[in-house]
């Protein structure tokens, strides 16, 4: 049997298609992103206390990527520095030590000291040794146009405080005579 509207040759009417609603894709991340993720999962400041080394060592691995990936201006890295999180600040700070190295050739010693200073809680050496380069008359003096003053006081402590943790670390000999550089800094008191 047939109904009406096929004897009138009528097909029947087939319902719309429903619209296709687009998914929402979950935005990808960053390079410096992923990897500031990973170190935030292994660093022992932000999960278990009691962390092995080996899990400190790859969140120091992670965070060196991200600021290899993000740089000094990547925002969530420096968030975590602000934490004084010292796992952080030692995987980041062969990155900033470059860039610091860089900002203070151009003269930009105001914002090569800024960047150091948000991991020099770390006591890591370079970047002791970095901060006191940043006040080091010997260093000023060949800069086209310094932002800011040296000051020996300071270039002082901080060669000091470089020279104290690579010798505990064995990166320099305590030959090494310290006074020596105290020294050369004098002419400029």
């Amino acid at each position: 049997e047939s109904s009406e509207a096929d004897d009138a040759g009528v097909s029947a009417i087939e319902p719309a298609p429903e619209p296709e609603v687009a998914t929402p894709e979950a935005p990808t991340k960053s390079p410096a992103e992923v990897a500031l993720a990973n170190a935030v999962d292994r660093d022992p400041f932000f999960n278990d206390a009691n962390a092995q080394q080996g899990e400190t060592q790859e969140a120091e691995e992670y965070y060196r990527q991200a600021a290899l990936f993000g740089g000094t201006t990547f925002a969530p890295l420096v968030e975590v520095l602000d934490s004084k999180n010292v796992v952080a600040a030692r995987g980041a700070a062969p990155t900033f030590v470059a860039e610091a190295k860089q900002m203070l050739a151009e003269g930009k010693v105001v914002e090569a000291r800024r960047v150091l200073s948000l991991i020099s809680f770390a006591d890591v050496a370079e970047v002791s040794l970095a901060l006191a380069r940043t006040y080091d008359p010997n260093i000023h003096q060949n800069l086209d146009a310094p932002d800011a003053e040296a000051s020996v006081e300071l270039a002082e402590k901080w060669y000091r405080r470089w020279h104290r943790r690579s010798v505990q670390s064995g990166q320099v000999s305590g030959g090494i005579n310290i006074e020596r550089l105290i020294w050369s800094m004098r002419a400029f008191d």
